[in-house]
């Protein structure tokens, strides 16, 4: 049996309910030094919540003067979740107003000079103000108790009824042979490196063959060294072969070994989101995918939060997405922006490559239509309370997966899919890299394509106007429409595609994972995560819901 001091030390991600609680608290629905919203780090010292920036400069204060936490990617302890129901926003701004401090002035321009701003908290916090409040802060134990004791309760009955497993990280033998035949392929469809394989095998098979005659004719004049000769063109045969492969091996172990040690894990916060849509009914983790469902409407109008039908509303939605996560990343950290795309009326089905070490290789022998037909009927009749129904289906991907859903929906699903929606993707599928290609979707009837890419996307600068690649994919998408045309209702013949840049956005921005370096460094993002999602999530469900 723990003590009340082991209690108190157990710490655990804050939940959904717990995250309600600490933002409806007065003031705390922005940073407590600055305009800055939504805010996800927090000061337990002071019982106030921060921007990412803010949080940043009190880190620098030392923990001595603030303590430092993350609302969403941190384990809190339960004196520290009390800390922090005591305070708030609203009470020490009051406070250090009523005790003759400054205020900084949420919306002044003061805050746009990050300096003085630094420079203004740190004087700030080292006063007998901010002492005497800290000192209150820490002996007032009796307030937000019971609210936190309720929370922690609740926190520990859904982590009792779902429980995410740990997926094992693959071997090099699970990885080597289809990355083998991923680069054997890639290389065979690569022209130049057809020319280089073809004019080292003539050399090689040029130089046995004089090295053969020279022998042949010292034999005929019985030569002793005849036998060195026929030794060398051995030698000569075996390099020819034998380099080339020893090459092409070392090559695949190295790529192998960075698909393995590359791999995109998703933030605890995404984890612990999953958990809580789980226990609500709001989510399910399936064999072939993970599910997260729209909250039940009647006539795609008035919700129930409760995601049941106990009210007798239909378990309807106008659209569900298939959607194929970005190569190595744990299908885990879409959780975040899925959700957002399902509270929009979505059902969101995030496929498992986890089967394919997280990267799919074999686009040549891939069952499309019979994979996305299981995952669509799993999700469909999956759920705790009952099945679904959806009206129409669509495709999405993020980078690496949005190239499976083009080749899905190019090779077998363009007769009774319409839409498609692809993060950060930049070309089109070609016969180098994906076994052969693919069909144009251009000439596709009602075929209407949406295009996200953030404006710092490295991955998609790198096939970015202006060069081959990129032209090759406005080419075999369907006839462009200006970007900041609303999406609109036609009579969808031919289709369209529409591309929206984020600005600000990167590659990793679509998900919780990062930072991004494999295969190459992701560009800076400048806005917040949440930020970019938010935008993301909306066009996606604007796009899906609207009669394009």
């Amino acid at each position: 049996m723990m003590n009340k001091t082991q209690q108190n030390h157990e710490s655990k991600p804050l939940t959904s309910n717990q995250l309600t609680t600490l933002r409806s608290i007065p003031s705390n629905d922005r940073c407590a030094e600055c305009p800055t919203f939504p805010a996800d780090w927090a000061s337990v010292t002071y019982g106030i919540v921060l921007c990412l920036d803010c949080a940043g400069i009190h880190r620098g204060l030392g923990v001595h003067l603030s303590f430092v936490r993350s609302l969403t990617m941190d384990d809190w302890s339960e004196k520290e979740l009390a800390t922090m129901m005591r305070g708030g926003n609203k009470r020490w701004m009051d406070y250090w107003k009523e005790h003759g401090g400054s205020s900084i002035g949420v919306g002044s321009e003061e805050t746009a000079n990050r300096n003085f701003l630094a420079q203004k908290i740190k004087t700030k916090y080292g006063s007998d103000v901010a002492r005497a409040y800290r000192e209150i802060l820490a002996g007032d134990s009796s307030y937000g108790e019971n609210i936190v004791a309720k929370s922690l309760s609740r926190s520990s009955q859904h982590k009792a009824r779902v429980e995410l497993t740990e997926e094992p990280i693959p071997t090099l033998q699970d990885v080597f042979k289809p990355t083998f035949l991923f680069l054997w392929n890639v290389g065979l469809a690569n022209t130049k490196v057809r020319k280089m394989l073809l004019i080292w095998s003539s050399l090689g098979l040029g130089s046995s063959y004089a090295v053969h005659l020279k022998a042949s004719r010292d034999m005929a004049n019985n030569y002793t060294n005849a036998n060195y000769f026929n030794l060398l063109v051995a030698g000569i045969v075996t390099v020819t072969i034998g380099l080339p492969c020893f090459v092409f091996i070392r090559m695949t172990k190295k790529v192998a070994n960075g698909l393995i040690n590359n791999r995109q894990d998703a933030f605890k916060s995404a984890r612990n989101l999953l958990i809580d849509r789980i226990s609500s009914g709001r989510a399910s983790r399936l064999e072939r995918c993970d599910v997260y469902y729209p909250k039940v409407v009647s006539e795609y109008h008035g919700a129930d939060d409760k995601g049941d039908d106990e009210s007798g509303n239909e378990k309807k939605a106008k659209c569900g997405m298939i959607f194929f996560p970005g190569a190595l990343v744990d299908r885990t950290a879409y959780a975040p922006i899925a959700s957002k795309i399902s509270d929009f009326g979505v059902l969101v089905v995030i496929a498992n490559h986890e089967k394919y070490s997280r990267c799919m290789l074999d686009f040549k022998n891939f069952k499309y239509k019979e994979e996305i037909m299981r995952m669509m009927y799993d999700a469909l009749c999956s759920s705790s309370s009952g099945a679904w129904q959806v009206d129409e289906w669509a495709l999405c991907g993020h980078s690496w997966g949005g190239s499976i859903a083009i080749v899905a929906m190019a090779k077998e699903m363009s007769s009774t899919m319409k839409k498609l929606v692809l993060w950060g993707v930049s070309s089109y599928p070609s016969e180098v890299s994906h076994s052969g290609g693919c069909d144009s979707l251009r000439d596709v009837k009602g075929m209407n394509v949406l295009v996200l890419c953030g404006s710092n996307d490295s991955y998609v600068k790198l096939n970015g106007p202006g060069t081959e690649k990129h032209e090759e994919f406005l080419a075999k998408l369907p006839p462009m429409k200006e970007e900041k045309m609303k999406f609109v209702c036609d009579d969808g013949s031919p289709g369209c595609t529409y591309q929206i840049t984020i600005e600000g956005g990167n590659h990793a921005g679509c998900a919780h994972y990062g930072p991004q370096m494999y295969p190459l460094p992701d560009g800076q993002r400048t806005i917040t995560l949440e930020e970019q999602q938010t935008q993301m999530a909306k066009l996606t469900a604007d796009f899906l819901l609207c009669d394009v």
